[in-house]
């Protein structure tokens, strides 16, 4: 049985998005009831949904259960609920070593406002305190495939670039600097992001078209890579102007909206 929204894949950003993470006053965090009304509606009538996160897709919120494989890792894994499998994974090469080398202490592109490190690979996460002793060994002798690094900032960044323009221009060409929030910067390999992530899923489900919805930098390159790209109005101006179309803000049921105006224009 056909339903109104068949071909139609809605991946959608977590915190930020789907989940108010940091409400206005007078609202609840947590997914909006709207939310979950509303994907339940569309997955009923033939949409896919799934999460694209920053987090792994096995450990992924459950409270809305995707249709679609999960989109983790920040676009580096593509993991199947139903089948408790891991169908793809975009891991970095040796490049990850010295870029994450040149970021401690001593190395070339040290930086004083990292505290800690978290290197995560297909099985696990490995966090260090900057100055740990030990994580220049670990990253010497890691052998599991490295999908991304997380570097934690001391203070939250409020600056506008939310990656530091230096990281930038120091991972060129080499690794993919992005951001999901103002206490982190991440590196992925080159061409693996969110974007990558659900170019791969709208082929794999064979849908005819790709709606995507975020809130921060990483959230960029899926946005570019959907037919259509959703901002919340939470959103971070650079996500904003990567975006086809803004929507509410996430504790008013961004997500809600988003599957409104699609049942308008079909």
């Amino acid at each position: 049985m056909s339903g109104k929204f068949d071909g139609i894949l809605l991946c959608s950003d977590y915190d930020g998005t789907l989940y108010a993470h940091n409400p206005l006053p007078g609202f609840p965090a947590g997914i909006p009831q709207e939310n979950i009304d509303a994907l339940q509606y569309f997955m009923a009538e033939g949409g896919l949904f799934t999460l694209c996160t920053g987090r792994r897709g096995k450990s992924a919120p459950m409270d809305i259960v995707p249709n679609a494989p999960i989109i983790g890792l920040s676009g580096t894994e593509i993991y199947d609920a139903c089948t408790d499998t891991v169908k793809r994974l975009f891991t970095m090469g040796e490049e990850w070593r010295q870029i994450t080398m040149d970021f401690l202490p001593g190395g070339c592109a040290a930086r004083e406002d990292i505290a800690k490190i978290s290197i995560v690979t297909d099985r696990d996460s490995y966090p260090f305190l900057i100055n740990d002793p030990a994580a220049p060994a670990f990253i010497a002798a890691c052998s599991e495939p490295v999908c991304k690094v997380l570097f934690y900032f001391t203070v939250p960044r409020t600056a506008p670039d939310p990656v530091p323009p230096e990281v930038r221009a120091h991972c060129r060409s080499i690794v993919n600097p992005l951001s999901n929030g103002r206490n982190a910067f991440q590196i992925t390999a080159l061409h693996a992001h969110k974007g990558t992530g659900v170019q791969y899923l709208k082929e794999q489900t064979g849908a005819r078209l790709l709606v995507c919805a975020g809130d921060w930098d990483g959230d960029i390159p899926m946005l570019r890579e959907a037919d259509i790209g959703y901002a919340v109005a939470n959103a971070h101006e650079s996500t904003k102007a990567a975006a086809h179309r803004i929507t509410v803000r996430a504790e008013n049921g961004a997500i809600a909206a988003i599957i409104a105006d699609l049942e308008k224009e079909l």
